[in-house]
């Protein structure tokens, strides 16, 4: 900076074009910086809301489901299994799993559409549910069908076998789901094919496997275990 002499001898402060060429590098480094800061930040707050959004979700189709469980008598598949997609012949086979507190003598029941990837668990429940039906039976697969639009985890749904059978996507990155009995008699989880064969069984374990390249939330790949009665051993 350099002083410069008025014509009445004062002097007056002022900028060289050198020194203010540094200085609005100076600042245009600072507003750089600090851009990438406040970029970086909304980024972050962005990323957070999206986990929650994400989280949140993951935990209402839990308990969705958890619900339909609890609130509902469980059938389970006699024949077919994991790694191929069933006939409707298979599919329609299904066995009452008995519970503490089975509703006896339901009379709804239905007959199933898209082809599945194997493990399936069908549910008439009297929980909330699409129909806001009193009781509704409830099929829940990943769909493996391709003349169907939905894929991933799907349900079929209808309230009587007079109504029409309808079908709702739930989580696409949903590659698979494990569906597994505790029979108490043995001891250990069974898959679904076998637990049709009859036993003690006591309990329900739901796993949900993500699609290959694909993230689910640690909420929906922790197992969904349901307990029918009492067991008098632990289930692991």
């Amino acid at each position: 900076m350099i002083r410069r002499r008025t014509p009445v001898g004062r002097t007056r402060a002022g900028m060289t074009l050198l020194e203010l060429v540094i200085a609005l590098a100076i600042l245009g480094i600072l507003v750089a910086v600090g851009g990438g800061a406040f970029s970086t930040v909304i980024d972050r707050e962005r990323t957070i809301r999206t986990a929650s959004v994400e989280t949140e979700r993951a935990a209402a189709l839990r308990d969705m489901l958890r619900q339909w469980i609890a609130q509902g008598d469980v059938q389970i598949q006699q024949g077919g299994g994991p790694g191929g997609a069933q006939s409707a012949a298979q599919r329609g086979r299904t066995a009452t799993v008995a519970q503490a507190s089975s509703r006896a003598g339901s009379a709804v029941a239905g007959v199933t559409a898209a082809a599945s990837t194997g493990n399936e668990l069908t549910v008439v429940t009297s929980a909330p549910n699409p129909l806001m039906a009193p009781q509704a039976r409830i099929r829940i697969f990943v769909d493996a069908d391709d003349n169907t639009p939905e894929r991933g985890l799907t349900i079929e749904y209808q309230a009587t076998t007079q109504t029409p059978l309808m079908r709702r996507q739930l989580d696409p990155d949903v590659a698979d789901i494990t569906v597994e009995f505790y029979d108490q008699r043995l001891g250990r989880w069974l898959p679904s094919t076998e637990a049709a064969t009859g036993g003690q069984l006591v309990a329900l374990r739901l796993t949900m496997v993500p699609a290959e390249g694909k993230t689910l939330s640690p909420l929906l790949t922790e197992p969904i275990t349901y307990v029918f009665g009492e067991i008098s051993q632990a289930t692991r």
